[in-house]
């Protein structure tokens, strides 16, 4: 569910070849600039968005995308909270997701990529414990 409350189905994102539905949460431009290696494209950075938002985030920084669409659609925390839940991303504000990115606007490229292997990883571990709980809970046989 996004944050407008709009469901992204499945046939939505799924392509058979790179599309614009495919997405990563942490831009691939990062991996162009040479910020990022290809651990871009850990399975856990992937993002579900149908193909209009994702032409609207572009090669933008998440917190950037997120913040001009709230302002957009005129949402409130509780439905970015609830977005963030229903894509099993790490955060619950927007604030959460700038502190992460502080890594991609050091100055210096070394400084980057060493500042943004950190922190992508810590979001990467972070973000695979939410699917590691709730893959547990629903073989458990719990919903929510």
């Amino acid at each position: 569910i996004f944050i407008n409350g709009d469901k992204v189905s499945r046939d939505d994102v799924e392509s058979g070849q790179h599309k614009p539905e495919d997405d990563h949460f942490f831009p691939y431009d990062l991996y162009r600039k040479g910020i990022a290696g290809q651990e871009i494209n850990n399975i856990l950075n992937i993002h579900f968005l149908n193909g209009d938002e994702n032409s609207r985030k572009k090669h933008r920084l998440p917190s950037e995308w997120l913040q001009e669409r709230i302002e957009d659609i005129g949402v409130d925390s509780i439905a970015v909270e609830k977005y963030f839940a229903s894509q099993l991303l790490p955060f619950k504000t927007i604030k959460d997701v700038r502190r992460y990115e502080r890594a991609f606007r050091n100055k210096g490229l070394r400084a980057k990529q060493k500042r943004f292997e950190r922190s992508y990883q810590n979001f990467l571990w972070r973000r695979f414990k939410l699917f590691e709980r709730t893959l547990d809970r629903l073989q458990n046989g719990r919903a929510k």
